[in-house]
């Protein structure tokens, strides 16, 4: 007797590393990948860990973190926080800041009081939202030639079965 097991398959990203995963109407690649999949993320902006992000695992209130960005602007949700619009900040050396994923330390581009105070709404505690830095950019396997990515584990494009 033989089954047939049906699989579904869904394509989506993740505007902000760790928080809920959205499904768009169309997929855009660029050079790091999915348009605008982990570009931003959240870091922690107190104590011994500043700068390092805040995961899923470590902080289940994410969950429920919706975001959608496009060139100029990042939209944020939050049942306990609301709907906020943060501007794209315009990359300057005043505003970027040391931030590590993993293994990980380079540089992210703050996105200003706005987004972070919207942060805290949601996390109870202070927090920076980060974009990933065009001047300074992270490299798949810290070497150039493999190409960009942005705030994921390591790789632009992950597929998973």
């Amino acid at each position: 007797m033989s089954e047939t097991i049906e699989f579904g398959v869904e394509l989506g990203l993740t505007p902000i590393k760790s928080t809920m995963r959205m499904q768009p109407d169309a997929l855009v690649f660029d050079d790091n990948g999915m348009f605008g999949d982990r570009e931003l993320m959240f870091v922690e902006a107190e104590g011994k860990h500043v700068g390092q992000f805040i995961s899923l695992r470590a902080d289940g209130v994410m969950a429920l973190v919706e975001s959608v960005i496009t060139d100029d602007r990042a939209l944020l949700d939050h049942p306990d926080a609301g709907l906020e619009i943060v501007p794209r900040l315009i990359e300057t050396d005043e505003n970027r800041i040391d931030v590590s994923v993993h293994k990980w330390h380079g540089v992210g581009v703050d996105q200003g009081n706005q987004a972070a105070e919207w942060g805290r709404a949601v996390f109870g505690r202070a927090v920076r939202l980060v974009r990933v830095s065009e001047e300074k950019p992270r490299f798949v396997e810290d070497n150039q030639r493999l190409g960009r990515v942005g705030f994921s584990d390591g790789y632009p494009l992950l597929v998973v079965s």
